[in-house]
């Protein structure tokens, strides 16, 4: 334990530092604040112990100083008092002091207060040393997130471009796209209600079970009897998924779900949407909505899901994206909204994907006026060649 006396006055000094000597602690001095200021910004002191009255910077002013370097280590402050003075006190501890003794110095209570700032340092130390460990895990969690997005941008069928920006280090949201065969791609989007670490390992979960292990056949069909033309049903999957994922206790976790499987022979693409914002398919004369869906997945044990079925032709684009699009809001509280995301689509929608892609990014960032969002945001755009 590193402490710093600040006293203008030099016996004073040295019978502290015999006392804290004594004690066990590590002790340094300075003779006025703007000294102990300089020192303070220099090393990690984990107490200052300082005088009211100095020459140049007065205790208060010192210990407002020192809060605003906002060192990334707490420094525990002990302001010392003549006795009586309460109003002292009171104005010590607003410029942030955290503690205060009273001159002349009474040796037990002054050791009492110096452990009292010990134990709450160690705490912080504890604190640091076992977010640095969450904050290790985290990074690892979000590169395995990282890894279950779409392994390439180009493929024989349809070209891709996405966001993925989780709120904190790992969220709720995910997305691939998946070449079946010669002729057809799956494509899903979900979004696990909720954020942070919960919702990130759920979406895993779901990401696991919607990976084609072999060609037609999603994970959660690997060992069903359904015949070839229901393995890759998005209306099956969805089914299976409410069945498997009631919202109930422990978890009460539900999620929303757009699946579709892209049928490039037929030129047609069949889809459920499970309470997903609606995509739009991007054509060439004009946009199209696909609001059609039921509730999302895990709200109704017996819920059916209508099965529907779009046009799809070569150059056009199908776009999904998260609420926090959407949702993402202004400095003024003031909503993205469809609006804004239907003019951009359809302003900046057919320039090449990885501009088309940026430009909705600047346009968030514009809109939020930040980089950091409240919701996790993914915006998936599928092109077919």
């Amino acid at each position: 334990m590193n402490i710093l006396i600040v006293d203008d006055d030099e016996p004073t000094r040295d019978l502290l530092c015999i006392y804290l000597r004594s004690w066990g602690y590590e002790c340094a001095t300075a003779a006025d604040g703007q000294s102990a200021l300089e020192m303070v910004a220099q090393t990690d002191f984990d107490i200052v112990l300082s005088d009211w009255l100095m020459p140049g910077l007065q205790g208060p002013e010192l210990v407002a100083r020192i809060r605003g370097l906002h060192k990334a280590r707490y420094t525990y402050i002990i302001l010392c008092t003549i006795k009586g003075q309460s109003r002292h006190i009171v104005e010590g501890i607003e410029a942030g002091a955290d503690d205060y003794v009273t001159k002349p110095f009474d040796r037990d209570v002054l050791k009492v207060r110096i452990q009292a700032g010990q134990r709450l340092i160690s705490l912080q130390h504890s604190l640091e040393e076992t977010n640095q460990r969450l904050e290790v895990g985290l990074k690892q969690a979000r590169m395995t997130l990282n890894s279950m997005l779409p392994a390439s941008t180009k493929g024989p069928l349809v070209d891709i471009a996405w966001i993925f920006r989780p709120s904190t280090y790992i969220g709720g949201d995910l997305f691939n796209v998946y070449h079946l065969d010669d002729e057809r791609v799956s494509v899903y989007a979900f979004d696990v209600a909720g954020h942070g670490i919960a919702s990130a390992l759920f979406a895993v979960s779901l990401g696991n079970i919607l990976r084609p292990r072999m060609a037609y056949t999603p994970r959660c069909f690997e060992m069903s009897t359904f015949g070839h033309d229901d393995l890759e049903s998005p209306q099956k999957v969805a089914e299976f998924l409410n069945e498997r994922f009631p919202f109930e206790p422990p978890t009460d976790t539900y999620f929303t779900l757009f699946y579709a499987v892209i049928d490039r022979g037929r030129e047609t693409m069949d889809w459920v949407r499970a309470g997903h914002p609606p995509p739009v398919v991007l054509r060439e004369n004009g946009l199209e909505t696909l609001d059609s869906g039921e509730p999302p997945i895990g709200f109704f044990a017996e819920q059916r899901f209508t099965q529907h079925s779009t046009r799809l032709s070569k150059g056009d684009r199908l776009i999904l994206y998260s609420d926090g699009i959407t949702e993402a809001q202004s400095p003024q509280n003031e909503l993205f909204g469809f609006g804004r995301l239907h003019a951009l689509i359809g302003e900046h929608g057919r320039r090449p994907l990885s501009d088309f892609v940026s430009q909705v990014e600047s346009t968030l960032f514009d809109h939020r006026k930040s980089h950091h969002f409240e919701d996790d945001l993914s915006f998936l755009v599928v092109h077919l060649i």
